[in-house]
């Protein structure tokens, strides 16, 4: 059914479900498995270069943790997963990425932010399901 499994993994307790609902459907359909994590947009007020640099250093630092969390999660299965980071808004980035290396299933967590920045930005879930081209499940809780 499916060939190709997305799952969206930040580390956070939300996402850590989907990460073990997608290892566990990946194996189950034998299909390959690739984790994303997009890096948030930096805000325009960084003022140095060696700011920036830092937090160039800090955001490729925070994704080795999550990509050997995932691989260690698809290991656990006899699996291999592939681990990409994107930069940019998650919802978008996720669903053209998801379009261009022509996924099946997109999987995410329902958990994000506050009730109050969700309202205001749209909750990534939400954005990803309304325009994704393939199936998305969005895992709710553990």
């Amino acid at each position: 059914m499916y060939k190709k499994i997305l799952v969206c993994y930040d580390g956070s307790d939300g996402s850590k479900p989907p990460l073990a609902r997608a290892v566990v459907l990946t194996k189950l359909y034998g299909a390959s498995l690739t984790m994303v994590w997009v890096r948030p947009p930096m805000p325009y007020h960084i003022l140095t270069l060696s700011q920036d640099e830092k937090a160039d250093d800090m955001a490729n630092e925070y994704f080795e943790s999550l990509k050997q969390q995932a691989v260690d999660m698809a290991a656990s299965q006899c699996l291999q997963i592939e681990c990409v980071m994107l930069y940019g808004d998650a919802a978008h980035e996720i669903v053209q990425f998801a379009e261009k290396k022509h996924f099946d299933l997109i999987i995410i967590g329902q958990a994000g932010h506050s009730d109050i920045i969700s309202r205001m930005l749209g909750q990534t879930a939400d954005r990803i399901s309304e325009t994704a081209k393939c199936d998305v499940l969005i895992v709710r809780g553990s």
